[in-house]
């Protein structure tokens, strides 16, 4: 190669970390060789790997592979900053060993590094999440402005994580410059970089996925509470621009909503407790007391805090049975080993009861008139022993009996949860309406190879993510603001088998319009979904649906069964409406 192609072609060099991914490296591999710009090397850095990583990549026969070995396990980070240190290019580009790149990516992102009117050190593009075969979304987001993802992002960084590691193209001088991944990090250190790279540096962006991102069950980016950490890291080290733009308690709500998707409450708690010294205002401390409040009293920590006072519960009761077994058995037992034993039960109880809001009428089978050890001639006697400890597991199984039947499961993200006032799941934040329309939906699948075509207009966001993984269905969409009769006009008749719809009560315009335009628009046996409202409310819609042509259904209890409402802690009043142009149900 002439020195002037390889100034229009320059070498990149490809970076892949792995550890026990002989499985999918191959693929990952092969989508880097299979790149349409052909000057480049891989470099993969084995952390260590126990599954025959080794004699795969070095039974390869391409040249422009090279390997290397980590003694010992120094983790992604590391493993990336060793491949940039060998790096022969003056381009690095990096790869995950389980995700896939298209074809033509290098290609697309090169002309933007050796543009010479731009001044861009890094280029990435967009990439797409799949668990298994299954397309999930799309990052960065379609609706954010093309203008926010290119140039000087640090302000939109700050807030989110737009640049996925195997989407990045880097000069490799800038990258040694501002550091490489931080090896401290145990993961989103991707993210990390991307933000403090961002404070000195352009960067550019191509709008197309090129990059397929599978999501495996080991992958790091599941280490939940450390993403926590690392965001709380972020927000100390970039605390000045954080201010500067503005942004410091916009950023913090949204560590703080993360860490409710993830259940990791406490890390987020503690962090917040740790930056005390940052907040330097009454303003500043005020917000940071009304956030920790927040997450105090969120569903999703009052949920954690039930679970945690249930397992505390069955741990206690194991333990009055086992001292139970020890005493019947004529094991002696110190009278203060059997005293701290009970007072443990008694405050397991007391703290079951408290979190679980046990009613006043259901509190007196919760609770003991006396849980002092009797003492007679200063000892209890065996069977006082055997009584209080029996009525003490009497006590708690009670309890039980209560915390079980508030027991639940949600049908949308299958996590397990305690009942709430809110009817909400604490994990997905599914409330009733959502979760009962989503059920149904469950039970509806095109004939064999074919796909149900859905027409949906509800600002619920769970129902459209839910919708779009469905890869059965194929879905239009419009924004329920602009769901009138006029909207709908213009949209083909007879197309829909599925059609969901907002409560006919917060539409504008003639709603027997509305009702018409739903049957043009539905094919005959398919069914409008009219999203569900409570059992009083349901009454108004029926009034005026029944005066259109179309057929009226309350799907509600007896149609998905009590014993479905029970378990997924739906409130047994809610219906849904399902409109049939044929028949009823």
């Amino acid at each position: 190669m002439t020195e002037q192609d390889t100034k229009r072609n320059p070498l990149v060099s490809v970076v892949i970390p792995t550890y026990n991914r002989v499985h999918t490296l191959p693929a990952s591999i092969d989508s880097v060789l299979r790149q349409t710009y052909d000057n480049l090397e891989v470099i993969i850095v084995d952390d260590d790997s126990t599954d025959g990583t080794e004699n795969f990549v070095r039974g390869l026969a391409d040249s422009r592979v090279r390997y290397v070995r980590n003694t010992g396990k120094h983790g992604p980070a590391a493993a990336r900053n060793l491949g940039v240190r060998l790096a022969g290019g003056e381009y690095v580009a990096f790869q995950d060993s389980d995700d896939e790149w298209h074809p033509d990516k290098v290609e697309k992102q090169m002309p933007l590094l050796l543009s010479p009117g731009e001044k861009t050190d890094l280029v990435y593009c967009e990439y797409t999440r799949y668990h298994g075969q299954t397309r999930r979304e799309t990052i960065p987001s379609k609706d954010l402005p093309a203008g926010c993802k290119q140039g000087d992002i640090l302000p939109i960084l700050l807030l989110q994580p737009l640049i996925g590691t195997p989407t990045i193209v880097v000069k490799k001088r800038s990258f040694v410059q501002a550091g490489g991944f931080n090896e401290n990090l145990d993961t989103f250190e991707d993210y990390e970089f991307t933000v403090r790279f961002s404070q000195k540096h352009r960067i550019g962006f191509v709008e197309e996925s090129l990059v397929k991102v599978n999501d495996s069950p080991d992958s790091v980016n599941k280490r939940f509470a450390d993403r926590i950490r690392t965001q709380a890291y972020i927000v100390r080290k970039m605390i000045t621009p954080l201010r500067e733009y503005d942004l410091l308690w916009d950023k913090l709500y949204a560590v703080q909503e993360t860490a409710e998707r993830l259940k990791c409450h406490d890390v987020f708690l503690e962090e917040l407790n740790g930056m005390a010294d940052l907040f330097l205002t009454e303003r500043e401390r005020d917000n940071a007391a009304r956030l920790a409040e927040k997450t105090e009293q969120s569903d999703a920590k009052q949920n954690q805090r039930k679970e945690i006072a249930h397992e505390a519960l069955t741990r206690a009761k194991q333990q009055l049975v086992e001292m139970y077994v020890s005493i019947f058995k004529d094991t002696p037992a110190e009278e203060a080993a059997l005293e701290q034993v009970l007072r443990q039960a008694k405050d397991c109880v007391d703290e079951g009861m408290d979190c679980f809001e046990i009613p006043a009428e259901s509190r007196s089978a919760c609770e003991l008139a006396d849980w002092r050890v009797r003492r007679v001639s200063g000892s209890a006697t065996k069977q006082e022993c055997l009584s209080m400890l029996s009525d003490a597991v009497k006590t708690v199984e009670e309890l039980e009996r209560y915390i079980y039947q508030r027991q639940a499961e949600c049908n949308v993200c299958n996590e397990r949860f305690y009942r709430n006032r809110s009817h909400r799941c604490p994990y997905c934040e599914a409330d009733d309406r959502e979760r009962l329309l989503i059920a149904f939906l469950q039970e509806l699948s095109p004939e064999a190879g074919g796909k149900l075509v859905v027409f949906h207009m509800t600002s619920s966001s769970l129902v459209e993510k839910y919708l779009l993984n469905r890869w059965d269905m194929q879905c239009d969409s419009l924004d329920p603001e602009t769901g009138d009769v006029q909207a709908m006009r213009g949209f083909e008749g007879g197309r829909y088998d599925i059609l969901i719809c907002p409560d006919p009560a917060s539409q504008t315009g003639n709603v027997d319009e509305l009702a018409r335009e739903w049957g043009r628009i539905m094919k005959t046996g398919g069914v409008c979904l009219v999203f569900p409202t409570s059992g009083r409310e349901w009454q108004d819609n029926v009034n005026w649906l029944t005066a259109s042509e179309l057929c009226v259904n309350e799907v509600g209890e007896e149609w998905f069964g009590a014993e479905f409402y029970r378990n997924h802690g739906l409130d047994s009043g809610m219906a849904l409406t399902v409109l049939t142009k044929d028949g009823v149900l």
